[in-house]
């Protein structure tokens, strides 16, 4: 067993195999010891080596006790608030790009603030850092398997990254099943892409970025060029602004009108775009880009569809 003699000599600490601390020694610094191990999550015990003395062992043995039974308590109350709420649920993957995401993200983080039985979480296939389209890491506080059915899944989009992704075999499979259970499936952006790419939106009508809406088609969905389009449990956002009045719409049916109308308000939301509305008949060279796209929708359809034929 491992010790850990103290500078003062007068105590030791002794760790046991489940990583409780056992102080042996009287004296401030055993005193001083005994108070910082009541912060942390430890299980200790001061013990005086005068015999007959234990009024410092019973005094940090019942902080610590109480420390750790008020922890106990609170983590149980958490898990039970979190059973009885509802979890919208972001889906992060590398390179996606930061705006789907924070957008509507915020909506909804207001809205769990207003709303307290629902909350907001960012899963991911693994909790650690994730490069966006922006190069600013971003981290799931979620693991997939952590959030199998949230109530509201909502899957932001990016360029390429997003055609990486619908042929990912985890994001594939998490989206598809999380999906089925959801009462509301949603996409900001090319996110409605990988919605499409495990079969979700066929025959529906969707929406996405005005840009990759050939693709779409060629999964089967029915492209509406509108800010947002709903069909059924599913809902999705046009190009990367459009997610935030999608959330604000989608906010109002989760609760109600009143409170989405709190948050778009707690955050200014009031857009004025200093060059007017979108003129769609005047895209300059994206519309190059749209049409090279649209000649390459079948080759950037064709693994994923492959993949869903394969139930993969």
């Amino acid at each position: 067993m491992p010790q850990l003699e103290c500078s003062s000599g007068s105590h030791m600490a002794m760790l046991s195999p489940n990583l409780d601390i056992l102080v042996i020694g009287a004296g401030q610094a055993g005193l001083a010891l005994g108070f910082h191990l009541s912060k942390t999550p430890f299980h200790f015990q001061l013990v005086d080596r005068k015999p007959g003395s234990c009024s410092a062992e019973a005094h940090y043995r019942s902080t610590s006790s109480l420390h750790n039974s008020q922890e106990r308590r609170s983590e149980a109350r958490l898990t039970t608030e979190e059973q009885n709420q509802k979890t919208i649920a972001f889906v992060l993957y590398p390179g996606l790009t930061v705006f789907d995401l924070a957008g509507p993200l915020q909506i909804f983080t207001g809205v769990s603030q207003l709303a307290p039985e629902y909350r907001t979480v960012v899963v991911g296939e693994r909790v650690e850092p994730m490069d966006t389209d922006l190069h600013v890491k971003l981290i799931p506080t979620h693991t997939f398997e952590e959030v199998p059915h949230p109530s509201v899944l909502l899957v932001p989009g990016d360029c390429a990254s997003t055609f990486t992704v619908m042929g990912n075999e985890a994001i594939r499979s998490y989206v598809r099943s999380a999906a089925e259970t959801a009462e509301v499936a949603g996409s900001i952006c090319t996110g409605a892409l990988i919605l499409a790419s495990v079969g979700l939106l066929e025959g529906r009508q969707a929406t996405t970025h005005w840009v990759y809406y050939k693709i779409l088609e060629e999964f089967g969905a029915k492209y509406v060029r509108k800010r947002w389009v709903e069909d059924g449990k599913f809902i999705c956002s046009a190009g990367v602004s459009a997610g935030i009045d999608m959330a604000l719409h989608l906010a109002a049916r989760l609760t109600d009108e009143e409170t989405a109308w709190r948050v778009q308000r707690s955050l200014g939301y009031d857009p004025h775009p200093p060059f007017g509305s979108m003129d769609y008949d005047q895209l300059g060279a994206m519309s190059a880009i749209r049409a090279a796209l649209s000649l390459a929708a079948l080759v950037i359809a064709a693994k994923p569809k492959r993949l869903t034929k394969q139930n993969y």
